[in-house]
């Protein structure tokens, strides 16, 4: 349905070629707000490079549905710039 709202305002391609590094929040401090919590660097090109992995052979973990959320947020990010 989102996919589908932006193609048909136009939308039928986004780069997001120009974005790369971004900082984490690590599972389970994301979600503990008693203390600060560590960040750490993720990379979009890693992420994406990984999802395409887990197409080419069709083997998963957890860990590529926070690659997956990432590419979602810089997709949201450029959207909004819009």
């Amino acid at each position: 349905m989102l996919v589908e709202h932006y193609q048909q305002a136009g939308v039928d391609a986004l780069e997001i070629d120009d974005m790369d590094y971004y900082w984490v929040v690590e599972p389970p401090e994301w979600t503990d707000f008693q203390k600060e919590p560590s960040l750490c660097v993720g990379s979009l090109i890693d992420d994406w490079a990984e999802l395409q992995r887990v197409l080419k052979e069709d083997i998963a973990t957890t860990v590529d549905f926070n690659r997956l959320g990432a590419v979602l947020r810089a997709v949201s990010e450029r959207l909004g710039r819009q």
